[in-house]
């Protein structure tokens, strides 16, 4: 997942970051990440390559999480 972040954050992202249990504080106060923005959607669909097969993100509660 580290690949994946890393990708997010060079999409346009740099606030973007991963927390323990590869969760991230995708959306919220403070955070600096949007994840309703174009861009945060456009740094997911570029990434969405790295993250492991058959994973997905979901976006709820304020917390982005690779699923798999």
């Amino acid at each position: 997942l580290l690949k994946w972040q890393q990708c997010v954050r060079s999409h346009g992202e740099p606030d973007f970051s991963l927390v323990s249990g590869g969760q991230s504080p995708a959306s919220g106060k403070g955070s600096g990440v949007n994840p309703n923005s174009p861009q945060f959607q456009a740094a997911l669909r570029a990434c969405q390559h790295l993250l492991p097969p058959g994973a997905k993100v979901s976006i709820s509660a304020g917390r982005s999480t690779p699923q798999s």
